[in-house]
């Protein structure tokens, strides 16, 4: 009865020590598993991250290109008077160099042209 009372006790001991090493394992895995999901959110995190990084890249493209834009259109606002005024004195020149009755008619055509 003795014997058997010892392979009982060290059935249970080998029984109790088999469920030690299967919660270690399940801690282990568990903590693998947690490694993972922070790893996954790292990942998460710096997707974002990144795709934040080209929306504020694209907006400064964007206002860069409107930038671009406001500056050619002033660029042409200024230069439609500078045409205007060069073709002025240039119709002046002509009507300082003509005689009487050219500069007359040239005159009124000038004017035509700048109030119509």
């Amino acid at each position: 009865i003795s014997s058997l009372h010892l392979v009982i006790s060290s059935l249970h001991l080998v029984i109790s020590s088999l469920h030690q090493v299967i919660s270690s394992l399940h801690l282990v895995i568990s903590s693998l598993h947690l490694v993972i999901s922070s790893l996954h959110l790292v990942i998460s995190s710096l997707h974002l991250v990144i795709s934040s990084l080209h929306l504020v890249i694209s907006s400064l493209h964007l206002v860069i290109s409107s930038l671009h834009l406001v500056i050619s259109s002033l660029h042409l606002v200024l230069l439609i008077p500078t045409l205007a005024l060069t073709r002025a004195l240039s119709q002046i020149n002509i009507l300082t160099q003509t005689p009487d009755y050219t500069r007359f008619h040239l005159y009124s055509l000038y004017s035509y042209i700048i109030y119509n």
